[in-house]
């Protein structure tokens, strides 16, 4: 099933539709639907059930088929139809409706974000849309906050295989349960369904099976020892940190399967939306744990990035053994700056302070701290440089990319730097100028 030239016409009028309510236009000037978008319902839903039961059956190399890559090709459009049905107020009776079909179609089209979105807008208990109120379930896994409860509805043929689901998600992902049971638990209750349930129990039967396995080959449980090289023993205790990630987005995969996260150094293009500081949370974690440096500095062109960036790594790494130094944006040496100095090239020591840094600075400060102390860039043993386009704009750009070119020259060549930003025109050039051979380039 796809969809064909006059589906995607109606697709379009769906979302001018949208458009017109989104930029408040009076309703009396809107465009004329020469159809009703609602038609293409069944196609749409057709193509998410395909896929949904293509992908929960489990089949052995699944992702290589034809007819599977062409199902995931048009997800995308049938997540933006679904959304903007919603939107247009063209279907006020289903929202609750397409609001879980249009985030289930969004994550399985490799789009995360956009599914979130959707889910948040959903509560737990909600009208019932099936008996069983297997929507229930559905609705707590889009959300993916397993510290909840959902939403139940007791004495019907499902509920003990609905809660089976629930509490092995929740295991699983509490590293409690293994995967093959997991998956055991995930095939019983799409069994039970096939056995006994209605036409849209089955859709949604297909749905939770296809996004949780999803979840499982996503999750950080699978995907860290995968992409890093590191056994799963010694990230444990990361793991079941509330605020570290659960499982990995489509540009952290992308950036794990060129390695990034074993060491490679790289340009990466990366818009704000994708994940970028889980990605690189976990560029440093991976660099730390493996010991490959025991020092990581990002560099970012504004104080007040600077701070934002602080805050957001005291908290990922509270109550760990590394310290988090954000440098003051002035050119002098406080004492602060200078015991810091100190202790990173090996000079002092301090009671209590933790053997990992992070230290966060703009340009201007580093090239400064460089000049008073260049052993300290023999300290350093992680480089990211963050919103790496900057250093092609103006007078600080000069500055920034000045302090590269010595850090290129001065660091060992063991020494990953990563250069990550929302856009950048020549950064395969950049890629080779910084990193020469053994860096990559990623989009």
């Amino acid at each position: 099933m796809k969809l064909e030239s006059s589906s995607k016409k109606m697709l379009a009028i769906t979302k001018s539709k949208a458009k017109m309510y989104e930029f408040a236009i009076d309703e009396a000037s809107h465009i004329e639907l020469p159809v009703d978008p609602r038609k293409l319902l069944i196609t749409t839903i057709g193509i998410l059930g395909d896929l949904s039961a293509l992908e929960a059956r489990g089949e052995q190399q699944v992702e290589e088929t034809d007819e599977h890559e062409e199902l995931k090709s048009e997800l995308i459009s049938v997540g933006q139809y679904f959304d903007a049905l919603i939107q247009s107020h063209l279907a006020d009776e289903m929202t609750i409706y397409l609001k879980i079909i249009g985030s289930a179609a969004y994550y399985l089209a490799n789009m995360p974000g956009s599914s979130i979105v959707l889910a948040k807008s959903l509560v737990y208990k909600t009208e019932l849309l099936t008996d069983t109120n297997l929507e229930g379930i559905l609705i707590w896994i889009l959300k993916s906050n397993f510290e909840e409860d959902w939403y139940r509805v007791k004495e019907t043929y499902l509920t003990q295989a609905i809660d089976d689901v629930g509490y092995a998600t929740r295991s699983f992902f509490g590293l409690t349960l293994d995967a093959q049971s997991f998956k055991q638990k995930i095939q019983a209750l799409r069994n039970e369904v096939y056995k006994k349930g209605s036409d849209r129990e089955l859709l949604f039967a297909d749905i939770i099976s296809s996004i949780l396995l999803r979840k499982l080959e996503n999750s950080s449980i699978v995907c860290l020892p995968k992409y890093t090289q590191i056994p799963i023993t010694q990230w444990v205790s990361v793991i079941i940190k509330p605020t570290f990630v659960q499982e990995f987005w489509p540009a952290q995969r992308l950036l794990g399967e060129q390695g990034v996260f074993s060491g490679v150094s790289a340009v990466v293009q990366m818009p704000t939306s994708a994940g970028k500081t889980k990605s690189t949370e976990l560029i440093i974690r991976s660099s730390f744990l493996s010991g490959r440096s025991d020092v990581a500095v990002i560099v970012a062109p504004f104080r007040a990035l600077c701070r934002e960036i602080t805050v957001t790594f005291q908290q990922a790494f509270e109550g760990e053994e590394v310290n988090i130094n954000e440098l003051q944006d002035v050119l002098d040496i406080s004492d602060s700056d200078d015991d810091l100095i100190r202790f990173l090239i090996g000079e002092a020591t301090q009671d209590g302070i933790a053997t990992k840094s992070i230290v966060v600075t703009t340009p201007e400060k580093l090239v400064y701290l460089l000049r008073h102390e260049p052993a300290l860039a023999d300290s350093i043993g992680l480089l990211i440089f963050d919103e790496g386009h900057q250093f092609d704009t103006g007078r600080r750009g000069v500055t920034y990319e000045l302090l590269m070119a010595y850090l290129k020259s001065r660091v060992g060549d063991d020494v990953q730097k990563v250069l990550i930003s929302a856009v950048m025109a020549n950064a395969n050039s950049i890629g080779e100028w910084l990193n020469g051979e053994a860096g990559i380039e990623i989009s």
